[in-house]
């Protein structure tokens, strides 16, 4: 499949994510093309789209709300996966078949994969600083790119199993 993989990443730990997700992806032999969320240009040319998107204070970056509703408008009914990183919510379980398989939209309703994410403290604001200590959030890197790359490896087998499913036969004519 020819894979759109977009991301909305302030510092740059969900694009660290987004790597390890496009080198399992390129390893089951879909072509895959990255973008930030805000850069991702015209739709028509891919098959699937995987976005990514850092959560602050529980809620989606706009980036990557903005892209999720292009994306409702534009490239539905095609397949989304949706996955997010933050420092507190994260997915238990993402492997599970909810979290594996193409979302509808809107994208970011619902149940998506949230894993842990990575904030370096030495990049943020006084404010950012605080509002991090305030919520409780890990100061640690709590990406698990072993669990990372195994979601992504069953995305894969997902976006091979829709490539190699047959399109559906037109309904026959009425005989007359």
């Amino acid at each position: 499949m020819r894979v759109l993989l977009a991301t909305a990443s302030t510092y740059g730990s969900t694009k660290e994510i987004a790597d390890a997700v496009s080198e399992e992806l390129r390893a089951a032999a879909h072509h895959v093309t990255m973008h930030s969320a805000e850069h991702a240009g015209s739709l028509e040319y891919y098959d699937a789209v995987v976005l990514g998107s850092a959560v602050y204070i529980g809620r989606v970056l706009t980036p990557g709300r903005q892209f999720a509703a292009r994306l409702a408008k534009e490239f539905a009914p095609k397949p989304v996966w949706v996955f997010a990183s933050g420092l507190k919510n994260v997915t238990p379980y993402p492997l599970e078949a909810p979290f594996t398989t193409p979302k509808e939209p809107p994208y970011y309703a619902g149940r998506y994969t949230t894993f842990g994410g990575f904030v370096e403290r030495d990049k943020l604001s006084l404010a950012e600083r605080s509002l991090i200590g305030f919520v409780g959030a890990s100061q640690h890197d709590e990406r698990d790119f072993d669990l990372i790359r195994a979601w992504a490896q069953a995305v894969a087998e997902e976006m091979g199993a829709l490539e190699a499913a047959p399109a559906p036969e037109a309904a026959p004519a009425p005989e007359m």
